[in-house]
């Protein structure tokens, strides 16, 4: 291998990996809007030299930071406490996983950075807008939505998401299967039908 080789080696590793046709590979299009999907990083896997090293560069400080959601709404934007558990920029597993959603941008790239926000917007968001603020497919967020509601049904709360149905805007999202109960006046006509 010579020196021209090396150099354009270098070149094309420079230029990172191309990206892939639309439709090839398994044979479907994927509905996601990025490319970039999102990295995991676990913490055992950091070395104790690069550990020392980041708190070093960021020693531990005590910033104000907001303890209420009324405190929140105050601070500045795009929110600086990626630490916070309502922030998008990343997510923390409980056993100490680091999921950086957005890896390809910076804390003050995101369009949407609080998830507590979005969730205030005026007449909801769908599942496509959800998605593309969570770097997740519209299919992961339909199951994410699933198991809400099948946990809110679990734990009693069906009066709870029947009130945030009725303040949802109309038309823009979908019925939900396991939120839906028929009503008296539908089952006795169904009762009814069945007699004739």
């Amino acid at each position: 291998m010579d020196g021209s080789d090396a150099a354009e080696k270098v070149e094309l590793a420079a230029e990172g990996p191309a990206a892939p046709e639309p439709g090839t590979g398994s044979g479907r299009r994927s509905r996601r809007k990025r490319q970039v999907r999102a990295r995991t990083g676990a913490i055992k896997q950091l070395r104790k030299d690069e550990l020392r090293l980041g708190a070093q560069l960021y020693p531990v400080r005590d910033y104000d930071r907001p303890r209420t959601r009324a405190e929140c709404l105050h601070t500045e934007r795009p929110c600086p406490f990626v630490g916070c558990k309502h922030h998008l920029y990343l997510d923390v597993s409980a056993r100490g996983g680091i999921k950086f959603n957005f890896p390809d941008l910076e804390v003050w790239e995101l369009a949407e950075n609080g998830a507590l926000d979005v969730a205030e917007r005026p007449g909801g968001v769908t599942l496509e807008e959800v998605g593309a603020i969570m770097n997740l497919t519209r299919e992961r967020i339909r199951q994410l939505e699933a198991l809400g509601l099948q946990r809110l049904e679990e734990a009693g709360l069906r009066d709870l998401l029947h009130e945030g149905r009725r303040r949802a805007t109309g038309g823009r999202r979908r019925p939900c299967p396991v939120a839906e109960e028929p009503d008296e006046a539908e089952a006795e006509v169904d009762v009814a039908a069945g007699d004739e």
